[in-house]
């Protein structure tokens, strides 16, 4: 409804918990972790733990299971490299970001299912002012039941965080993410046969909010149901960064930044799959955002007057990223959108913030 007005009243709530399965003992082996988490929410949304008032006929909230994950870390009990504590940790389940992101290519609420290893230079911070990172990550995303044709996410980002002078600190990453079998091709049947009716049903994207580019799978005109996939592929190069000031301690600066190109785009390629001219297909869609902002005042609000004010400005084309991970919130969900997001946080008691 682009046309009235919409108020909405919603709320979400989220329950975890963590524990402690081994800790190291004589022989350092390493520790492991297991976490779960409950929220409100919908099983068909990713991106969202929101519960809209009203919303339902039984006005009763879903509950799903939001974090499910066992995570070994190891951490080296005697200085390498000089005086350096590098630590590796392997995680599997049900998982929060294992990223340095932002909103622009990932929802805070998304939650990762698959397998993670990260691997940090440094954990000796006392003594160093610096590490580097390394995250790696593995993630189905659609289960095929008719084919081989899984869809998955394999990601890799480096990172390097440095403290050059007291009161000063920046964090810098570049990040490559590939998506596999979300984008297919048209099926050209005059009368699709029930097993082609069958291929496109399963190749249609299972969710998205609004933005990327697509097309009608289908040639035919026996397919009375118009079977929809994604025109563009997926490849990601994402470069975030962060620079923070603290020399006004508690009051924090803290300008940070985000940068994103698909790569997977080929207008060329789009052009050949629906049948739309480049030049159409290029006044429409596109493969870059960005986003830039600036945060003043308490990092994070955890105590009475605590505050903070931050501004920001996010341009993201429509086929950037993919529309259904990214933030739910701005523009109301997902891409082909720009603008500027002004807010702050103010606390009201300890652990109460508005």
């Amino acid at each position: 409804n682009t046309t009235h007005d919409e108020h909405r009243q919603r709320i979400r709530l989220r329950v975890g918990m963590k524990a402690k399965i081994l800790d190291q003992t004589d022989i350092n082996t390493g520790s492991v972790t297991a976490g779960f988490r409950v929220v409100t929410g919908s099983v068909g949304n990713p991106v969202s733990t929101n519960h809209t008032l009203g919303d339902n006929s039984d006005s009763k909230a879903d509950i799903v299971l939001d974090r499910a994950y066992v995570k070994w870390t190891y951490t080296a009990e005697e200085e390498v490299w000089g005086d350096k504590l590098p630590q590796v940790s392997v995680t599997g389940g049900i998982m929060k970001n294992p990223w340095f992101s932002s909103s622009l290519v990932w929802d805070s609420d998304l939650a990762f299912e698959g397998f993670a290893v990260n691997f940090v230079t440094d954990t000796n911070m006392e003594l160093n002012n610096k590490f580097g990172f390394l995250t790696m990550g593995y993630f189905p995303i659609q289960e095929s039941e008719w084919s081989q044709d899984d869809r998955y996410l394999l990601g890799a980002q480096v990172g390097f965080n440095h403290r050059p002078k007291y009161g000063w600190e920046y964090k810098l990453a570049a990040a490559y993410y590939a998506y596999y079998n979300v984008a297919y091709e048209p099926i050209a049947s005059a009368a699709p046969s029930p097993s082609e009716l069958r291929t496109l049903e399963e190749r249609m994207p299972t969710y998205m909010q609004k933005g990327n580019t697509t097309y009608s799978m289908s040639t035919g005109d026996g397919d009375s149901f118009n079977h929809y996939g994604l025109l563009s592929d997926f490849e990601l190069l994402n470069i975030t960064g962060r620079l923070e000031n603290s020399l006004y301690y508690p009051i924090h600066v803290i300008l940070y930044w985000d940068w994103v190109k698909n790569l997977g785009y080929d207008p060329e390629e789009m052009s050949r799959k629906s049948g739309q001219s480049v030049a159409y297909l290029e006044s429409v869609s596109g493969d870059i955002g960005y986003q830039v902002g600036l945060k003043v005042g308490y990092p994070k609000p955890r105590r009475r007057w605590d505050w903070n004010l931050f501004l920001e400005y996010r341009y993201l084309e429509s086929d950037a990223v993919l529309d259904a991970y990214t933030d739910s919130d701005f523009h109301l969900g997902g891409t082909n959108s720009r603008g500027f997001i002004f807010g702050g946080e103010l606390g009201l008691y300890n652990n109460v913030w508005l």
